[in-house]
Formats: C-alpha cells, sequence, structure tokens
C-alpha cells in the first residue's frame, strides 16, 4: 500500500512531495496518509526508521507478531519531508482561504 502512494499523486514523479499543484483535498488526504505512516515509525541505531504494520488480526484484536517495516535513512528522511511539504501546502491553502 506504501509503496502504491507513493507512486500516485503528489507523491510521484520526479518531484515527489512537490504540493503546488495539488488540490486542498488532495494534499489533505496526502498529509494526513503521510502523518500516520510517521506516526508508527521509530529511528533506529542505523540512522533509518522502522514501524509496524498495524495488521489487525481476524478477530479484530492487535497482532503481537503484526509485520515490521523497516526504511532506510533517505527513506526515512523522504517520508517526513513529504510530509513537512504537506504541511506547508495546507497552511498556505488555509491562509489563502482566510485572505478571500
Amino acid at each position: 500500500v506504501l509503496q502504491q502512494a507513493v507512486q500516485s499523486g503528489p507523491l510521484s514523479g520526479s518531484k515527489p512531495g512537490y504540493f503546488r499543484r495539488a488540490s486542498p483535498e488532495t494534499a489533505q488526504v496526502a498529509v494526513e496518509f503521510l502523518e500516520e505512516v510517521a506516526g508508527v515509525l521509530k529511528l533506529d541505531g542505523s540512522g533509518g526508521c522502522r514501524g509496524r504494520t498495524g495488521i489487525k488480526e481476524e478477530d479484530g484484536k492487535d497482532n503481537e507478531d503484526e509485520a515490521p517495516i523497516y526504511f532506510s535513512s533517505r527513506q526515512c528522511k523522504a517520508i517526513f519531508s513529504w510530509r513537512d511539504a504537506g504541511l506547508k501546502a495546507l497552511e498556505k491553502f488555509k491562509s489563502l482561504e482566510e485572505g478571500m
């Protein structure tokens, strides 16, 4: 799911995380997704980050052995910089709306 998300919308192409041409709605969805991903990540000793997928058991309970996800240092920085760019875009959209 994460790979699909970063291959579409404002997280794809030659300038990933470029929200200037995104609509406020698209930016909001992308930021919510990135906030969710970033919220489960923790830095590890190698400079990368890791987290848990949040996969639930069939009965709906949390899975103690859920699959871990790992990102390199470069990938972690990209996720957090994309989130920050999206947050800036949302602030810009908000200020434009208030100015009207």
